[in-house]
């Protein structure tokens, strides 16, 4: 945990390096964790946390954590009940999958798509 809690990693950081707003981000579930990271959650269509992803600082060795045993499962199923239009932009991860919500876009994330 050394590498983690030495290099310290804000919502206030994930927030300037994605370029959202810091209240978008919290009303996501976004937040600080007492690791020094911040935390993503992961809901399933009924709004149930199934996981957390942990996102560190950018020059830790380990970018990203994942509970041990924690599935990959798709980033933004709770939004699929409020999409109206007739399309889904499929994107690699949490924050492709947050901007486009900013903006408006209908998205669901694929974490861990660059390892595939």
């Amino acid at each position: 945990m050394k590498d983690l809690t030495d290099k310290k990693y804000t919502i206030e950081d994930y927030a300037k390096e994605k370029r959202l707003p810091l209240i978008f981000l919290k009303d996501l579930g976004v937040a600080d964790t007492k690791y020094n990271n911040v935390a993503i959650p992961y809901y399933n269509i009924e709004k149930s946390m199934i996981f957390t992803k942990f996102r560190n600082n950018p020059s830790c060795k380990n970018r990203f954590y994942y509970k041990k045993g924690a599935e990959t499962v798709l980033y933004g199923l709770w939004k699929l009940k409020d999409f109206t239009k007739d399309y889904i932009v499929i994107v690699e991860g949490e924050s492709d999958a947050q901007t486009l919500w900013f903006k408006g876009i209908q998205a669901i994330g694929v974490p861990r798509s660059n390892k595939l």
